[in-house]
This record gives C-alpha cells, sequence and structure tokens, in this order.
C-alpha cells in the first residue's frame, strides 16, 4: 500500500484507474510516493484510528486488517462477502464521536458465507475495542430486488459522515433503471424507484433525517437520496472550506466526471446525461439520444448540474480527496 504525500500546500487529489485511455502524467518536486504496508489483498477503503494506526478494508475477503506503524497487527473483522464484479468489503468510516464511543462504518456486500449469493449491499456499525470490531447495528441495506437488475457491478460504496454530523453513501445503479425497466433515480421514468444511484444520507442511527430534499415522498426509497442520476462511483469527500461534497462518476465509453454537490436534491443527469449537457453525449445505455435537461426525471426540489470536471476519454477515476 502506498501514500501519495504533499509536502506543502491544500490541493485537490484525485487517483484514477487508467485503462486503454491514454495516461495523464503528474510531476512535481512537492509531492513523492511512500510504501507505508504490503501484504494486503484488494485494499478499497481505510480510516485512521489513531496517529499511526489504521483500519483497511479488503474488498475479496472481507476482512477489515489493523495496521500499526506500516505492520499488520491483526484482523479487526472478518465479514462473509460476496466479491463478485464489484462487490465485496467496499467503505468505512468512523463515528464523529469515535474516541469516546468507538463507534465505526462498513459498507459492504453480504452474504450467508464467504463468496456465496449476494444478499444486499449494507451499512452496519460496529463498535472498535483493544483492536476488535464487534456488531452494534444495522443502518441501512440496498437489497436484491427480484423485480430489478440486480448485477455484480455498479455497487458505489464510499461512506464518509459530513460536517452536519449525518452519514453519507454513495451507491451504483446496479444497472437497473434500463428503458426496458424505468426508474425514478436513472431519470428514466416517473413512477417506481430504484433504491439506488445516487448519495444517500441518514442520521447516525440509520433513520431518515426530515430536511432531506424529498423527505415526504411517498416511497421510502427516494427519501434517503441527497442526490440522485449518478451511474456509478468510487470517490467521495468533502470540502473542508464550503463543506460541499464532491464525488467522482464513471462514465459508459466516454465521459467520466468530477461533480460537485452545491447542496441538497442534486441531479446528475445519468443515464440521459453523461458529461456537460451541451455536449450532448450519445452512447449505447442512452439509446444514442442526445438528452438535454429538460428530459430529466425532476423531482419537487430538485436541480440538474454540470460536473465540474469531465474526460471525454474514459480513464476510470476512483479515490477523490483534498489534502
Amino acid at each position: 500500500m502506498r501514500f501519495i504525500s504533499k509536502l506543502a500546500g491544500p490541493t485537490c487529489g484525485l487517483i484514477a484507474i487508467v485503462g486503454t485511455a491514454a495516461a495523464q502524467t503528474f510531476a512535481s518536486d512537492d509531492y513523492f510516493v511512500e510504501t507505508v504496508a504490503t501484504n494486503l489483498s484488494q485494499p478499497t477503503t481505510m480510516a485512521f484510528v489513531g496517529p499511526d494506526t489504521f483500519l483497511i478494508c479488503e474488498k475479496e475477503t472481507g476482512r477489515v486488517k489493523r495496521v500499526v506503524n506500516g505492520v499488520i497487527e491483526g484482523i479487526a473483522l472478518d465479514l462473509a462477502v460476496s466479491p463478485t464484479g464489484e462487490r465485496g468489503l467496499l467503505g468505512i468510516c468512523l463515528h464523529p464521536n469515535f474516541a469516546t464511543n468507538g463507534f465505526v462504518y462498513v459498507y459492504y456486500s453480504r452474504a450467508p458465507n464467504d463468496g456465496g449469493s449476494w444478499v444486499d449491499n449494507r451499512i452496519d456499525r460496529f463498535r472498535y475495542q483493544d483492536g476488535i470490531l464487534s456488531f452494534n447495528a444495522g443502518i441501512a441495506s440496498f437489497p436484491v430486488d427480484p423485480n430489478q437488475a440486480n448485477g455484480p457491478i455498479h455497487n458505489g460504496g464510499i461512506i464518509l459522515i459530513g460536517p452536519d454530523d449525518k452519514l453519507y453513501a454513495i451507491t451504483g445503479d446496479l444497472n437497473r433503471g434500463r428503458f426496458s425497466n424505468p426508474r425514478i433515480e436513472q431519470n428514466s421514468g416517473t413512477e417506481f424507484a430504484s433504491g439506488v444511484g445516487g448519495i444517500h444520507r441518514f442520521n447516525l442511527d440509520g433513520t431518515i433525517p426530515p430536511d432531506n430534499p424529498f423527505f415526504t415522498h411517498p416511497d421510502p426509497k427516494i427519501r434517503t437520496m441527497w442526490a440522485y442520476g449518478v451511474r456509478n462511483s468510487f470517490g467521495m469527500t468533502v470540502d473542508p472550506l464550503t463543506g460541499r461534497i464532491w464525488f467522482t462518476e464513471n462514465g459508459p465509453n466516454n465521459y467520466d466526471e468530477v461533480n460537485v454537490v452545491p447542496g441538497p436534491g442534486m441531479n446528475s443527469g445519468w443515464l440521459k446525461i453523461i458529461g456537460p449537457d451541451s455536449r450532448d453525449a450519445e452512447y449505447s445505455e442512452n439509446g444514442f439520444d442526445p438528452y438535454d435537461e429538460d428530459d430529466l426525471t425532476e423531482l419537487p426540489n430538485s436541480y440538474y448540474r454540470d460536473p465540474e470536471f469531465s474526460w471525454l476519454s474514459t480513464i476510470g477515476p476512483t479515490s477523490i480527496l483534498f489534502l
């Protein structure tokens, strides 16, 4: 495992997986790469529980390992996960009062046994004590739905606590909401909810905050939404100066995005729009139609916003953070 470190000055850092698209390079004497831990299996996310101690999630094994001064000191938690595709152990964050209550939130693809059939993507709360995470409470579930796609990709999984002490979780669309089975969050329908494909906002006990933008919606799956119209994301962070959420979004064969959420109710445009609306991107998943903002599913209190930045040729952006 390697950290990218900066010697001076604040900035926003972005990590990308570069595939067949042309690689984008960056060089600066202010930055250096340092290896701090090895012998990890497909690590996804981590959380510092002390100055020199962090917990790190392994996607395939479902294990949360404890690393102290760069050395793996043990397994804090071993979950039964379905690791197929983009499923697995995907997200972790600390309660704002972690120092006193020891609460840690984990997002994972639950299975009845290691490598078993997928049951749901869920967020559970654990208590950290003496290097071990013990189950405390179930917080949220994004389950199998027999009436919708339940594919192994587009699971999202990043979770964080916002400056408002609310829990934010980003989910991909699980390939739901295609025009053959239209859904609200994918801007393909107005009647039924997919339950995924956006940023969800919860109280720290899993209840729904009454100031969520769609709290009065008749479907409880919509009530948790803070933003929708998201294809998939591997990165979400908070601007420490403005308190706004930033997230990455992976496009199909064009237009990966970096998005800013100015406030509650943002619609990122998927699956009808990816990239800036004015570019009229056409791709197989929107039927090669150049949709516009007026074609989106508008919920009361919602608004569309173009990405802050986008790549025409996809590069697979993942993590994003403010240093």
